[in-house]
């Protein structure tokens, strides 16, 4: 089963968060590194369109320094 998630490295861009109560402690990407989850929430993200793209519980991984959407669906969206 694959499943689709996203990562925000900045708490600050979040529109709504709550801390991590242990429903998730951390992720692997293809490159094998756990990240620890610090929260999740919901990320607002705008587009050149004028549309509001929003992406709900994103999770938070202060530890990366990019922000990732791993779902196909959304790529034609963001590019």
């Amino acid at each position: 089963m694959v499943r689709y998630w996203s990562i925000c490295k900045d708490r600050n861009l979040f529109k709504s968060y709550e801390e991590n109560k242990g429903e998730v402690d951390e992720v692997t990407e293809a490159n094998k590194v756990p990240s620890k989850v610090l929260g999740k929430g919901t990320v607002e993200l705008p587009l050149t369109s004028g549309k509001v793209l929003t992406l709900v519980n994103v999770f938070c991984i202060c530890t990366k320094c990019h922000n990732f959407c791993n779902d196909p669906g959304f790529w034609p969206y963001l590019f």
